[in-house]
């Protein structure tokens, strides 16, 4: 389980000091039964009602009073399965009514406090009452929700909760362990070239190089140099001197110089025993390696410029002395510190500048970032100058008296909350009791003046005042002028007056005046807005024009473009206004117009009506001498255009026009001429003479009949009728014996064959005669 402090104060909602107020008239207090958390960054202003992305909503695990003014609540939260998230923004409740919101615009990372769907969280908030505009606050407990954090409670109040944190006695033979009982660690072993424990010996003849000598063998040399010395007096050839210490001649004396050697190397072996002996005893409490206490898998060692945290996943503690090693190695920040690795998926860095930072791996990675947990608030000294506060931080001031302008807060007696951050080169300042928020920065070693935040730029006066109360209008507010005069120039019955934040004067002041609502007629809407200049001169008021009823009173006339609807418009004949629109009542019509003078309605100069979708019912009148009337453009920029002949007294037609995009190729035309029989319109006749085609004439028999040009004969009928049945007049002659057929005709087209015959039969019985050759009439037909 994760433990998360947050100790910036909150806060209070306006819905929150109104119950505050509802709950004891004489004395502001609350009761807290819930926290809610989200997701949304941004800077509390005391209007909310809820939380702008609220996630989750939780009781009271427990609570506990630190102090008269403190009071410190837990929270036991854990996210909906696959729906963990940052948490930024945390709302107190009181039942249903948000009272507190704690969230900043400012936060660093991706959040907070990351909530978990994996495990439960346990967040940690402490709560100034000095800090807050509340004299009391309750906090209701929910049941059943108190166990995990008695359970911490009583592991942390025991005698001795983590008894492996106890260090063992070390001893040469120690290595790295952590036991039920305590841990040990494993002491590096002196040599030549490594400091570390030593054994000492008394053998003043071993030629080992890991052994000390002892002082009782340096006495034991120091002896046998002194006998040598009482012997000196004796004569000594030369051939008997020996400037060895290591000869082991029983013949030869040692001479000063053997004897010198000798000393000095029992001072340096006295030194190192002496050395060896301090190393051990600054190694003994606690004791030396981990190796000892069987901790295997427990690292110990100095980072490198190198190391990236990301790859370190070894148990252990990693100290880091200069920030040169931290820049893109995942450092949580540019700082010297300590590395804690609790385990492969988890890291905790302790930064020299006392910040200390915690994340979590999560599928295989540290994506999540790391989250500062400290926010610890530190009170400002009653004498201390705000100029000198430049470690990032949270700090605060409680009581006004203390806050003042000489040391550079940013409003006398404004005791409030001051965040440090940027690496001291930024301030925010934000008053307990009007809330206001104010911020600097640092340039070139100086601080810059305070500026309030946009937020909080005018302080609306909530009280109507009279003008002669107003201190000049300095203020934003409402104030009643009751029709006076500002520079000799009036002033409207009441008035909504806004100040420039920047200015403590009336600089690029605007107003809104109003005439009283009592006023008879339609002057009782009558509204102005007023203007100051830079100077905080007072410019004048204009009128705004009002709706009454649907009907504007007065013409607009806006930078020489009109909007005029009059019943009578000859008091507009002269006016300068060129383009706009205007309506005649007395035609019952509306004029647009552009670059045409006011009222000769005669040209309409170049005016033009744009509109998504125009409808008229009635009649729609288009004057004009050219033959476009109606023009509809195209997506590809041609366009189909309506065409009149202004001639048509003589040539009265109309044409259908398609151009193409850029003229690429010929207009198109749809013509209706007109038919001088009874003035009928043929239309399409172009497009009829290319889709229909007819043939007549007259064949001999057995012709085959021709087709229209540009026809197949799929798309012909063909229609045939005898011409002359006989066209040689050949004569026959009938003889009367008995019933014959004596004459008749065929005529019919097979394909595109005709057949036109006669029959002359002779008498002589039914099927006597001859079939006589003629011609047929024809009618071809095509459609296409």
């Amino acid at each position: 389980m994760a433990v998360n402090q947050i100790n910036s104060p909150p806060t209070i909602t306006k819905v929150g000091l109104k119950l505050a107020t509802m709950n004891n008239n004489q004395h502001l207090s609350l009761t807290i039964t819930h926290a809610a958390f989200g997701t949304e960054k941004y800077r509390p202003t005391g209007e909310e009602t809820s939380l702008k992305q609220e996630r989750l909503r939780v009781g009271i695990a427990s609570a506990v009073r630190l102090d008269e003014k403190t009071i410190q609540m837990r929270f036991v939260v854990k996210a909906e399965q696959d729906e963990g998230f940052w948490c930024n923004e945390i709302g107190f409740w009181a039942n249903n009514t948000l009272i507190a919101v704690y969230s900043s615009d400012e936060i660093k990372g991706e959040g907070l406090i990351f909530i978990s769907d994996k495990v439960e969280t346990t967040i940690s908030f402490s709560l100034a009452l000095e800090a807050m505009p509340v004299e009391r606050i309750d906090v209701q407990i929910m049941q059943d929700q108190d166990k995990l954090i008695q359970l911490i409670n009583q592991h942390e109040n025991e005698d001795n909760p983590h008894p492996q944190y106890t260090p063992k006695t070390l001893t040469a033979t120690s290595q790295n362990a952590v036991e039920e009982t305590g841990h040990s660690h494993e002491i590096d072993k002196a040599s030549t070239s490594q400091a570390g424990i030593v054994q000492l010996t008394n053998d003043t003849n071993s030629e080992a190089e890991t052994l000390g000598l002892t002082a009782k063998a340096g006495k034991t040399l120091k002896g046998l140099i002194d006998a040598l010395t009482r012997n000196l007096s004796n004569y000594i050839p030369n051939s008997k001197k020996s400037d060895a210490v290591t000869s082991p001649s029983s013949d030869t004396i040692a001479t000063s110089f053997a004897a010198k050697t000798a000393y000095d190397k029992a001072v340096e072996a006295d030194n190192h025993a002496e050395s060896a002996y301090n190393l051990a005893e600054s190694k003994q409490s606690p004791a030396t390696t981990l190796a000892g206490y069987k901790i295997a898998d427990f690292a110990q060692r100095a980072l490198t410029a190198s190391d990236n945290l990301n790859d370190i996943t070894v148990k252990g503690i990693y100290h880091n002395s200069t920030y040169r090693n931290t820049p893109n190695n995942n450092y949580p920040e540019e700082q010297s510190g300590v590395l804690l690795v609790l385990s492969a998926d988890e890291q905790i860095y302790f930064a020299s500048n006392g910040k200390m930072f915690k994340r979590l791996k999560s599928n295989n990675n540290w994506a999540n970032g790391w989250v500062r947990l400290d926010n610890l608030t530190t009170p400002i000294g009653a004498d201390q100058n705000l100029d000198e506060i430049t470690t990032d931080g949270n700090y605060y001031i409680v009581g006004s008296s203390k806050a003042t302008l000489a040391k550079n807060y940013p409003v006398e007696r404004g005791d409030g909350a001051l965040e440090v951050f940027g690496n001291g080169y930024f301030q925010r300042f934000t008053t307990f009791h009007s809330c206001q928020v104010f911020n600097r920065r640092k340039v070139g070693g100086n601080w810059t003046n305070w500026v309030m935040s946009a937020d909080d730029k005018s302080e609306i006066r909530q009280k109507t005042i009279d003008y002669t109360k107003a201190e000049g209008y300095a203020y934003s507010g409402f104030y009643r002028p009751n029709g006076d005069k500002l520079n000799n120039l009036p002033l409207a019955s009441l008035m909504v007056h806004i100040t420039h934040p920047s200015y403590t004067t009336n600089a690029h002041a605007r107003g809104i005046g109003f005439s009283y609502g009592s006023y008879n007629g339609n002057q009782a809407w009558d509204i102005f807005t007023t203007a100051f200049d830079a100077n905080g001169t007072y410019l004048g008021q204009k009128q705004i024009m009002t709706e009454l009823g649907g009907i504007f009173r007065g013409d607009i006339n806006l930078n020489n473009n009109m909007l005029g609807f009059s019943a009578d418009t000859k008091d507009f004949i002269n006016s300068k206004n060129i383009d706009g629109i205007w309506h005649d009542d007395n035609s019952n019509t509306f004029h647009f117009q552009s670059d045409s003078t006011y009222k000769k309605t005669g040209d309409a100069g170049n005016a033009s009506l744009s509109a998504v979708n125009y409808f008229a019912s009635g009649r729609v009148e288009i004057k004009s001498n050219t033959w476009g009337r109606i023009r509809a453009i195209l997506p590809d920029g041609g366009y189909w255009q309506w065409e009149v002949n202004p001639a048509s007294a003589t040539d009265p037609r109309f044409n259908f026009v398609y151009r193409y995009p850029n003229q690429e190729n010929p207009d198109r035309y749809v013509r209706f001429p007109t038919v001088q029989q009874g003035g009928e319109t043929v239309a399409y006749q172009s497009w009829v003479n290319g889709k229909v085609a007819v043939l007549t004439g007259v064949v001999e028999h057995g012709a085959t009949l021709p087709l229209p040009p540009s026809f197949s004969e799929g798309q012909c009928k063909f229609f045939v009728s005898m011409n002359f049945d006989d066209p040689r007049t050949q004569p026959w002659d009938i003889q009367e014996s008995g019933r014959s057929k004596s004459y008749y005709q065929r005529c019919f087209v097979t394909g595109r064959t005709v057949t036109a015959q006669a029959w002359h039969g002779e008498g002589r019985g039914m099927d006597v005669g001859s079939w006589t050759n003629g011609r047929a009439n024809y009618l071809v037909i095509g459609i296409k």
